[in-house]
């Protein structure tokens, strides 16, 4: 025994109902905003949509991947503000930072990382003794 399954035949645009074909003006004229505020990149991507909810959820997604990524930069750069900062401070209090020759700065600069990293290395081999 086979068993058939109705394929979905759309209505002919001649047969909608005025509540139909508002609808479908809405999706067209909505779908066509959309593809004009988009860059070519995700033209592409969403280009074959024929419905307002499918090429808004692909954009969507698109954006929600940039938007985590660009939350993980913003972390990477906040830490490395605060260790710029720290190092900052350190040598304003000790030369005067108004005073410095730029090379005196970076200088110092350079021997402050160097103590953090000496520092951090310590940290983890403690770390690891302990455990």
């Amino acid at each position: 025994m086979v068993e058939s399954v109705a394929a979905k035949v759309p209505k002919s645009e001649l047969k909608w109902t005025v509540e139909e074909e508002r609808v479908a003006n809405a999706n067209s004229k909505t779908l066509y905003v959309i593809f004009c505020g988009v860059d070519l990149q995700e033209f592409k991507r969403i280009s074959k949509c024929t419905m307002v909810k499918e090429a808004w959820d692909i954009l969507q997604t698109i954006h929600e991947r940039t938007n985590t990524i660009k939350q993980s930069k913003m972390k990477v750069l906040r830490s490395l503000l605060e260790r710029f900062l720290i190092k900052v401070i350190v040598i304003k209090k000790a030369k005067g930072l108004e005073s410095l020759k730029i090379d005196e700065l970076i200088e110092s600069l350079k021997t402050c990382e160097m103590s953090l990293d000496e520092a951090k290395r310590r940290k983890i081999i403690d770390e690891r003794n302990i455990s």
